[in-house]
């Protein structure tokens, strides 16, 4: 194909070249005369020069003056589009040209001496061509001094195809790309019993690859959650494939207050960052669009892409993760509760846990089963961390609309494990009673060191 291009090129300079020594006068004079066949008698070429351009491929054409009338279609063009009268103008002779949009460049290029080029025109299958294939041509018109037009076609059929190929191929990819993405976000977030969140993800434009944001919605037991979103570098499935088995990276932590009626957003760099702005306008320009915003989460959500322009012509993706904690008041306040108590050891520790356990659960109203066994797990976490632990020694009661949390934290950060106790041991059985009696239990390191154990029952309708 190169080298078929550069054939053309180079006889498409030797045609410029002899035309621009013919004599216009006997030129015109041929012209008008219209010799049937397509080749007008031009003057300045032979027989065989003329011939040499039925060797090129490509369509060529010579139009005359400056209603470019046809002096000379080679044998190329005579396949493509039929037989043509020279003499006649290019309106009416050559109506192909017309319906390609190469007319109005011909003026141009006439007028202005410089060539002017049509890219990849369509020519619909017929007329020696395959009727059930389309091909395509990219044209040149190029000037002729004091004579003319010279139009030449080159097929670049087989670039536009590939080019359509390499679109389809990319699309396809995209597609599995953005589907792999969408599989691995969750499907549903987890709702935390005092917090409310949503999520949205917008992946990038139609002809770019699919980036790899991500997020979730984790519940760490004991009333934490774990609220995460990132970004990988790259594009495609690669990237897609979010942080799959991919683990032991350092991060840092930090803490922040969310009161009640207060909510926070966590988000990806596409949503602030742009090719044509510095990301700190964009990170003002989401202040300003948060600060205004209300309702609920996924409102919020909304509402923050289209503040920032988040569509899906963007060049890369955005994942935008949005949290409340509700204000709440009345029945509903009831229903969320805290009480605590410091523990300092000795052999009063115990029986003034259980006793405080009692009182709390009896004032929050608690069915008697539910109360019984919390009373019994906070008196078995709290043994547990007597008997293992360290000060100092806390216990923690809390209740949501969902379900009751016992949490014991202790200064040793030996993490417990359940055993079998064998039927003479006296211990060993406190964590095996609480594993079987809550909905479920778990323990943590805690920041400063020493540890959390902690074991919940879901409310009745939770």
């Amino acid at each position: 194909m190169v080298s078929t291009y550069v054939d053309d090129d180079l006889a498409l300079r030797q045609l410029r070249r002899r035309l621009a020594a013919v004599d216009v006068g006997a030129a015109d004079t041929a012209a008008g005369a219209g010799a049937e066949g397509g080749v007008a008698d031009v003057q300045g070429f032979g027989p065989g020069e003329l011939a040499m351009f039925d060797l090129i491929p490509g369509p060529v054409a010579v139009v005359h003056g400056p209603d470019h009338r046809v002096a000379y279609v080679n044998g190329a063009y005579t396949e493509l589009f039929g037989a043509r009268p020279a003499g006649q103008k290019a309106r009416d002779a050559l109506p192909e040209l017309d319906a390609l949009g190469l007319l109005p460049l011909m003026d141009q290029a006439w007028r202005s001496g410089r060539a002017r080029t049509a890219k990849a025109r369509r020519l619909p299958g017929g007329a020696g061509r395959d009727p059930a294939r389309s091909s395509y041509y990219t044209f040149t018109c190029t000037p002729v001094e004091q004579y003319g037009v010279l139009v030449f076609g080159a097929d670049v059929t087989g670039q536009v195809e590939a080019a359509e190929r390499l679109r389809a191929g990319e699309a396809r990819q995209r597609a599995a790309a953005v589907a792999l993405q969408r599989s691995l976000l969750p499907q549903e977030l987890e709702q935390p019993d005092d917090l409310r969140v949503a999520a949205t993800y917008q992946p990038g434009d139609a002809e770019g690859a699919v980036g790899g944001d991500w997020y979730d919605v984790i519940t760490l037991g004991a009333g934490r959650t774990a609220l995460v979103i990132g970004d990988v570098m790259g594009r495609g499935v690669r990237a897609a494939a979010p942080p799959l088995g991919t683990g032991g990276r350092l991060h840092t932590s930090g803490s922040f207050p969310l009161g009640p009626g207060c909510s926070a957003v966590l988000y990806t760099d596409g949503l602030v960052e742009r090719r044509d702005q510095d990301i700190d306008d964009g990170i003002r320009e989401l202040e300003r669009a948060l600060a205004g915003a209300s309702g609920s989460p996924q409102v919020m959500c909304d509402r923050l892409m289209r503040s920032l322009g988040v569509t899906a012509g963007l060049d890369g993706d955005a994942a935008v993760l949005v949290v409340q904690r509700p204000a709440r008041t009345g029945p509903d306040a009831e229903l969320f509760r805290n009480a605590a108590l410091e523990l300092h050891g000795g052999t009063e520790a115990a029986p003034r846990a259980r006793a405080f356990a009692s009182g709390v659960l009896a004032s929050w109203r608690f069915p008697a089963e539910l109360y019984d066994l919390g009373v019994l797990a906070a008196g078995e976490l709290v043994a547990n961390s007597l008997q293992h632990g360290t000060p100092p020694m806390r216990l923690r009661l809390r209740r949501t609309d969902r379900r009751l949390i016992i949490e014991v934290t202790d200064g040793d950060d030996h993490l417990p494990r359940r055993r079998r106790a064998g039927p003479a041991d006296e211990t060993g059985r406190g964590i095996s009673v609480v594993a079987t009696i809550a909905s479920s239990w778990g323990s943590r390191r805690t920041p400063g060191g020493g540890k959390a154990v902690w074991c919940e029952f879901r409310l009745p309708g939770g």
